[in-house]
């Protein structure tokens, strides 16, 4: 027999068979070799060898994983190749971070997926793979997936890249590609073929659906100012049950001495003009904390409406904008006021504009706490009464919809198929709508207005536009097919649809399997089991009980 396979330490194989396949799992060859084998070197180059057709593949830093005594006579060494190092490692790679839990954006420097998987690739243990001359050209390149690798294995990040993108890994002849999935070359037509070619005609859903993360909505609200009732109730400050006869006007906010009682005068200064609560966003209609058809929200071809400003919480702590901070990272704006107050001028004038003092934003109940009191002054003949200032917070929200569910983006996309069946779901949580609303700066006796809103909508219909025809192309492509020739055929190699091929050698000699479209984890055990099925036959036809024992063991390979 002219073709074999060598490993070093071993001679002598009887029998084996090596299935290659795609993706970060190592493909595996098993080998029947005599029970006085001895394994003396645990790692190295794995050659399958056709001597008369000159043909020789070498797969270096192969392992052996397992060794399994068969009979008294053989064992299997299982021998992985050198994908088996890709479980470990840990990378840490931020790119095109859209949000994260302090409202952080990643890296300044927008990555495309050729950069991002060529660092996962080439970067030297434990940040990347170590792999040398990577082909990525098939990777789709026009777009900015996020990643948020934080000590994952490099090869699990690169696979997940891979999948979103509808490719795959490959390993062929030494070297590492990202194929385009369903695309490559045909079964080939060589003779010798063993049995028919097996098709598989792929389960297509009707349509396919790619949802977003939830619209966050820039608005700018008016703040109510409120007090703390002595059962905890935030209130409206002229409301609040121990509120002075004559009203607030006549009390100075730090002392707050007409308020009777020492349990009122203690939530009267913890919370009189240092409580703001938000009540409506500034273009609203009447009875409405948001209209959402003014944003070009709508769900189920309803503009989206919200009349209690409870529906709006919790907030997110901060605006849909950006700014620059150090280590050229965005952080996303916390949440600002502007407004019309006093700011402890000489001139007891009020002023208008971004408010500078030190403020803590509960984003659960849409409260403004301030250390120090802030209000207005009134200009009356007879001194300068103080009233609540007014404030308009500027901040993002998630709108609630039918359900309690957060009104989110979709794209969906016909299939061809018209078989009743629901769209299969794509859930891309990492694409965030925003709806952004430009205002007027507050003036002293002019209140802001909304003049324009700005959204990112169009890209967001890209991207998940782009992701549901990427899942179509991969439900509709090309139906899987098997086939198995008698020989070794080396005019095959693994592409994006070539996913896998079986190489099988026994006493009658080799045999090729190839799977387009479609990898069945079957057949390196049933070829090998096969091959044995021929090796023991021949030398011991009398142990037939032995031989269904080894095929039972073989089952669990």
């Amino acid at each position: 027999m002219s073709a074999i396979f060598k490993f070093p330490g071993i001679r002598g194989v009887i029998s084996g068979s090596f299935s290659i396949s795609h993706g970060i799992q190592p493909s595996v060859a098993l080998l029947e070799v005599p029970l006085s084998t001895r394994l003396d070197t645990r790692v190295g180059t794995l050659r399958l060898e056709d001597r008369d057709n000159n043909f020789r593949q070498e797969w270096r830093d192969c392992r052996i994983q397992k060794v399994q005594k068969t009979s008294n006579e053989t064992k299997i060494v299982t021998i992985l190749d050198r994908r088996w190092k890709w479980k470990f490692g840990g990378t840490f790679l931020l790119a095109n971070q859209r949000d994260d839990p302090d409202g952080g954006f990643g890296f300044a420097q927008l990555t495309k997926p050729h950069d991002i998987a060529l660092f996962l690739l080439t970067q030297p243990p434990p940040l990347g793979l170590g792999e040398v001359n990577p082909s990525v050209d098939e990777l789709p390149n026009d777009t900015l997936p996020e990643i948020r690798a934080s000590g994952n294995p490099p090869a699990a990040e690169l696979d997940a890249l891979c999948q979103s993108l509808g490719c795959s890994i490959v390993l062929w002849d030494d070297r590492v590609s990202i194929r385009k999935a369903g695309h490559g070359m045909r079964l080939p037509d060589n003779p010798l073929r063993d049995g028919s070619t097996e098709s598989n005609i792929p389960l297509v859903p009707d349509g396919v659906s790619a949802v977003s993360a939830p619209y966050r909505v820039e608005a700018m609200f008016d703040m109510q100012a409120v007090a703390e009732e002595p059962n905890g109730e935030l209130v409206n400050v002229h409301a609040v049950s121990y509120a002075p006869p004559a009203g607030w006007f006549e009390e100075w906010p730090r002392y707050l001495e007409g308020v009777k009682g020492d349990e009122n005068r203690r939530l009267a200064l913890k919370s009189v003009f240092r409580y703001y609560r938000i009540n409506q966003e500034i273009g609203a209609p009447p009875a409405q904390a948001l209209n959402g058809a003014d944003f070009g929200l709508f769900d189920r071809g309803q503009p989206v409406v919200v009349f209690k400003t409870e529906d709006l919480l919790p907030t997110l702590p901060h605006t849909n904008e950006f700014q620059e901070q150090p280590g050229n990272t965005f952080r996303a704006r916390p949440a600002y006021l502007q407004g019309v107050f006093y700011d402890g001028n000489d001139d007891l004038q009020n002023r208008a504009g971004i408010l500078k003092e030190s403020f803590t934003y509960d984003p659960d109940r849409g409260l403004v706490i301030f250390n120090e009191p802030v209000y207005r002054l009134l200009e009356l003949d007879d001194g300068n009464p103080t009233i609540e200032a007014i404030l308009y917070l500027t901040v993002s929200v998630e709108i609630r919809v039918f359900g309690g569910q957060k009104l989110r983006h979709a794209v969906e996309r016909v299939t061809g198929e018209r078989n009743g069946t629901p769209f299969q779901v794509e859930q891309r949580f990492d694409v965030v709508p925003t709806v952004s609303g430009r205002y007027s700066a507050p003036l002293v006796g002019v209140p802001p207005t909304r003049i324009g809103v700005d959204n990112n909508l169009p890209d967001v219909e890209a991207e998940l536009g782009r992701h549901t025809q990427v899942v179509i192309n991969s439900l509709q492509a090309p139906e899987a097919q098997m086939q198995r020739w008698v020989g070794w055929w080396d005019n095959v190699q693994l592409d994006g649809a070539i996913r896998q091929i079986v190489y099988a050698f026994g006493p009658d000699g080799w045999s090729t399997t190839v799977s387009r479209n479609t990898e069945d984890p079957n057949f390196l055990a049933a070829n090998l089991a096969e091959a044995r099925r021929q090796t023991q036959i021949a030398t011991a036809k009398r142990e037939r009980p032995v031989v269904k024992q080894l095929m039972r063991e073989l089952g669990k390979v």
